[in-house]
């Protein structure tokens, strides 16, 4: 397994399978997150992994100023 930190990107990353356990978090990522990185309000990061299927399994960063 080989992790990588990279920017959300709604074409490359399986936002819908994303589940944190919090409905508040999952909303944000599924809904938001990208639309506030557009508008500059956030960068939100994802820690991604190299093997099949490629999604955002294991931890969800949001940098705010």
């Amino acid at each position: 397994m080989t992790l990588r930190l990279e920017p959300l990107d709604k074409k490359s990353h399986d936002r819908k399978s994303f589940d944190c356990g919090l409905e508040r978090v999952n909303e944000f990522l599924w809904r938001e997150a990208r639309n506030q990185m557009d508008k500059k309000i956030n960068r939100t990061w994802v820690l991604v992994d190299d093997e099949p299927p490629m999604c955002c399994r294991l931890r969800l960063w949001v940098i705010s100023p």
